[in-house]
């Protein structure tokens, strides 16, 4: 049975797995540094493992869901959809997360199962503010487990641009 473990320090093995699957899973300009993922994260980020029974299968971040991986030998076999059908059931508010742009077969896979899943694009251009100094913003769509239109969906993205990114929302235009 899959388990999620909020974890606030990692063992070695955990760390050194994790690392490693963090950085191949997503691209540079989207990965948040390590020491803030690992060792000094911000307030309100959690860290959650999953398990199945004595073995890791990937991990999540989440404000609302910040990264989300499995790792690689255990793709395809269902995790993916149990943890955000679990996470969906115990959260009272709506699942929002950014997903990159399709430019290629496992960025078009990642789209179709967030949208399979019950996620919902919001219509509107949304950029990923840089976590690396001197980086460009990142254009990407921005889903949701429900629509959000006009004012609803500005302050969602301002809340974002503020809690998560600590920029305020002007600072991240293209």
């Amino acid at each position: 049975m899959l388990q999620l473990i909020d974890k606030a320090v990692l063992s070695a093995m955990e760390r050194q797995t994790l690392s490693a699957a963090y950085s191949a899973a997503f691209p540079l300009s989207e990965r948040r540094p390590e020491a803030q993922l690992f060792d000094e994260r911000p307030e309100g980020l959690r860290l959650l493992t999953l398990y199945d029974g004595e073995t890791l299968v990937g991990m999540l971040t989440l404000w609302s869901v910040e990264h989300f991986l499995t790792l690689e030998g255990y793709r395809n076999k269902g995790y993916g959809q149990q943890t955000i059908e679990r996470l969906k059931a115990e959260s009272d508010c709506p699942l929002v997360l950014e997903c990159e742009y399709p430019t290629d077969d496992l960025s078009t896979r990642r789209l179709g199962f967030y949208e399979r899943l019950g996620f919902v694009r919001q219509e509107r251009p949304y950029y990923q503010p840089p976590y690396l100094a001197g980086a460009e913003p990142v254009p990407m769509y921005l889903l949701a487990t429900e629509h959000f239109v006009g004012e609803a969906l500005e302050a969602l993205v301002s809340e974002l641009y503020i809690q998560v990114y600590r920029h305020y929302p002007q600072e991240t235009t293209v």
